[in-house]
């Protein structure tokens, strides 16, 4: 396998892996805090959530146009404790999320499309 350039700035800002899984049981809301404690000390224990918005316009010209909206749990994100990574889980989904996935600003030695994997 050749050596692959590294990039002063990265042309890639996020590398993003995202599993979407066929609805088969309710959401249970204790699923972030399992998979925090699976991931261990490497992620925080604070959390963000990403919600969804869902607008309905409906016109019907014999009718009044209606206008409705859902709002919900898109899902909620896991960052790690250095900022560069990121787990997110929701219903039916789970997205593994990387910032600048060529280099480690620390140490360039480290980092890529390696650590993107595990």
């Amino acid at each position: 396998m050749t050596d692959r350039p590294r990039y002063r700035n990265s042309p890639i800002q996020e590398a993003l892996c995202e599993f979407r899984f066929v609805p088969e049981t309710e959401w249970d809301d204790t699923i972030p805090a399992k998979l925090q404690s699976l991931l261990g000390d490497e992620y925080s224990t604070d959390s963000r959530q990403q919600r969804a918005v869902q607008v309905n316009l409906n016109v019907d010209p014999e009718r009044a146009a209606s206008l409705s909206f859902e709002e919900g749990l898109a899902r909620v994100l896991l960052q790690d404790l250095g900022g560069n990574r990121v787990v997110g889980v929701g219903p039916n989904v789970v997205s593994i999320h990387m910032l600048q996935p060529y280099q480690n600003a620390e140490d360039s030695s480290r980092g890529g499309w390696e650590e993107f994997g595990p």
